[in-house]
């Protein structure tokens, strides 16, 4: 019991450090992935437009399992981190869009 409590306490703080909401032991359940808006239910421009106005977007990019967090540009990454553009499935075609991503050989120490 006691290790399933300092566990409990060691996922909470990891949460509590990384901005996740934890609400009724559902932090991973498909319902949250269902949230996520998918990128196939946008035109390009629309997914572009979106992600413009918000600064960054956590979205699906293939089904409910596989997601990116897609950014207007380099401001919303770490300090370590460079953007690089990867296309996306979008409604009317392919779109090419930013994520964050940290060089080979760099530590975010």
């Amino acid at each position: 019991m006691k290790h399933s409590i300092t566990t409990m306490k060691s996922t909470l703080l990891t949460a509590a450090f990384f901005g996740l909401t934890v609400t009724s032991g559902a932090m991973f359940s498909s319902e949250t992935a269902e949230a996520r808006p998918n990128t196939s239910d946008f035109t390009c421009s629309a997914l572009r437009s979106t992600i413009n106005q918000r600064g960054a977007v956590v979205f699906n990019t293939r089904n409910n399992r596989v997601f990116r967090r897609l950014v207007r540009n380099r401001s919303q990454c770490a300090l370590v981190e460079n953007t690089r553009n990867i296309s996306v499935p979008t409604r009317d075609g392919r779109c090419r869009v930013r994520i964050c991503h940290q060089p080979l050989g760099r530590s975010s120490r």
